[in-house]
């Protein structure tokens, strides 16, 4: 438990400074540019960030798994994460180039602005699959202070510091973006190689990729979930609807921010205790994750429902409107935030189909109550969908653990 909380703890102070970021990013360039503009980045950043994922081709998360089984075996730690590098490098180069030949199909279904900046942002996909990938390994290495100071501050630091001097140009956010992408990529990618042990082992691409598609497959419709009902807005509505709605998503996210910091550091714990077979450590750490994070979400939520309105105001008068649907997003949230870590630990215990079994059924559940009620409901049915799609992922996962392995972790 002590070592749990210290290194959440730590994770939580970088990641805190690097929230303010964050926030001061979005809620900066969403007054200088309006709902509309807001809301025509915002889709192309959604479309960024789906097209991370087969840049990656999973190697994050399969590095996160793999590297601390490894932990007696350290020759094969460089080898293994260089190998993975040099994958990444090649499908980032060839989804980018994908990217690219879609770009003129994504303008028939999305509005040109939105299209735009996509256009913008598709030559970072490289570097930002890269960073991803060496973020993670870091992680793996229980390198939990680097990891957070790289991914968590860092990263959305540059993007503020980009983007003070281009507003209210409408490419400032998408620029920003992408050279706080290219910039973490390279100082990660050098910390990374220095913190690696020497070696000379070999480790093949399929000890790499054969996890990895699965947990490629899971994380992309983890995405495709949380980004749905930007997507669905952005096909049935209007870009202005889209601004306001992603102002109040970001806001809602702040309920599940020290999930994020728990998340950091039991995931490549989850992995080392499975492998040790220590079922008793594993219930131990499932259960600490969730109390943490459960009284942690407690007061940023009774913050977010009571001042909704005006915490919207601070992007500017029009975002106001979207207050009741970031009332619904953070009950949403309140409920992911009480079930702890759960989504990693199945994945790190191996069970990768189950797990893209129930995100694809969450994530279908979401589009089809998404078709239903954003028409009539707009932001509101959009936000309903949300939270609907979480209560059900986290229960589904909390309900398998409690029948594949005894922990009783609905009493939790």
């Amino acid at each position: 438990m002590r070592r749990l909380v210290r290194d959440a703890f730590l994770y939580l102070l970088l990641r805190g400074a690097g929230l303010l970021a964050f926030y001061a990013f979005t809620f900066l360039s969403a007054r200088a540019l309006g709902p509309s503009v807001w809301g025509g980045f915002s889709l192309a950043l959604a479309l960024f960030q789906l097209f991370l994922f087969p840049a990656r081709a999973g190697l994050d998360l399969s590095l996160l798994k793999l590297l601390p089984a490894l932990k007696d075996r350290k020759e094969l730690l460089g080898p293994a994460v260089k190998k993975a590098l040099v994958i990444t490098f090649l499908t980032s180069s060839a989804t980018a180039l994908t990217a690219y030949g879609l770009l003129p199909l994504l303008s028939s279904l999305f509005s040109p602005a939105a299209v735009y900046h996509l256009s913008l942002l598709v030559p970072f996909l490289v570097p930002a699959a890269l960073f991803s990938v060496a973020a993670e390994a870091l992680r793996a290495l229980r390198r939990v202070v680097l990891y957070a100071f790289l991914q968590g501050f860092l990263l959305y630091a540059l993007t503020l510091l980009l983007a003070l001097p281009l507003l209210p140009n409408e490419r400032a956010p998408s620029l920003a973006t992408g050279l706080s992408y290219l910039s973490v990529a390279l100082l990660a990618a050098a910390l990374l190689l220095k913190t690696l042990p020497p070696g000379r082992g070999e480790v093949s691409a399929k000890e790499l990729l054969g996890p990895a598609l699965f947990m490629l497959l899971s994380a992309f419709l983890s995405n495709l979930l949380f980004y749905a009902d930007t997507l669905a807005l952005g096909f049935l509505k209007t870009e202005r609807e889209v601004g306001v709605y992603a102002v109040a998503l970001r806001l809602a996210q702040l309920v599940s921010f020290f999930l994020v910091a728990v998340n950091a550091s039991v995931a490549p714990r989850f992995s080392e205790l499975y492998a040790r077979n220590d079922l008793k450590a594993l219930k131990d750490l499932l259960r600490q994750s969730a109390l943490l994070s459960f009284l942690a979400a407690l007061p940023p939520s009774l913050l977010l429902l009571t001042g909704a309105e005006k915490l919207l105001s601070l992007a500017g008068e029009k975002f106001a409107e979207g207050a009741p649907a970031l009332r619904l997003l953070v009950l949403g949230q309140l409920v992911n935030a009480s079930f702890g870590s759960v989504g990693y630990f199945v994945q790190m215990t191996g069970h990768y189909r189950l797990h893209a079994l129930v995100v694809f059924i969450g994530l279908t559940l979401n589009l089809f109550l998404d078709l239903l009620l954003i028409p009539p409901l707009g932001l509101v049915g959009a936000a309903a969908s949300s939270a609907l799609s979480l209560v059900f992922w986290n229960a589904a996962f909390a309900l398998f653990i409690r029948l594949r392995y005894g922990f009783n972790y609905i009493k939790l």
